[in-house]
């Protein structure tokens, strides 16, 4: 006689959960499998890597484009800002030019001259006058330079006149642009 099926093996039961221990920390997560490979596999393909390489180059070309037409922008203006500043400095040039060509007293010329040329330069400038003794022009100049306490060897005009011959003085006139 045939023989009756055999019943299912029994399975035996789970094993009890872990008891909780208040004082222990929870388990932590399983770790998780990383890639070997971080790039996709559709990467793999030659022609997506070309298409890829190509935008990122088209990309790179017009971040370039941009910072050379901004660079180009920023030359043109400077070379623009030359030229006026060319310009106004010639046109200050000629009108100092045509204002000295006027003045026939050579000292007052001169005077002029160091005036224009250190507004040209935007230095300030100070005059001095003063009566003082002295022997002669050049020992009043020396006089005041050293009352002034100015290097007379740099930047300065010196002019001494005899103002009257009762009183034997003379006044010096000095022009400063330190």
């Amino acid at each position: 006689p045939p023989s009756p099926p055999s019943p299912p093996p029994i399975a035996s039961p789970p094993p009890p959960p872990p008891t909780a221990n208040p004082l222990s920390s929870p388990p932590s997560p399983p770790p998780t499998a990383k890639p070997l490979d971080p790039t996709p596999a559709e990467d793999t393909d030659p022609e997506n890597k070309l298409k890829d390489a190509e935008a990122e180059a088209a990309k790179k070309k017009k971040v370039a484009d941009e910072k050379k037409r901004v660079a180009d922008e920023k030359k043109a203006e400077a070379v623009k800002k030359n030229a006026e500043a060319v310009a106004r400095k010639q046109e200050a040039d000629d009108a100092r030019d045509a204002v000295e060509a006027m003045i026939t007293d050579k000292k007052l010329a001169v005077e002029v001259k160091i005036v224009a040329a250190a507004a040209a330069a935007g230095v300030s400038l100070k005059k001095v006058s003063t009566l003082l003794s002295a022997t002669d022009k050049a020992a009043a100049c020396v006089q005041m330079c050293v009352a002034a306490k100015v290097d007379c060897t740099n930047n300065v005009l010196c002019g001494a006149e005899l103002k009257s011959a009762s009183a034997p003085g003379t006044t010096r006139h000095l022009l400063d642009s330190e």
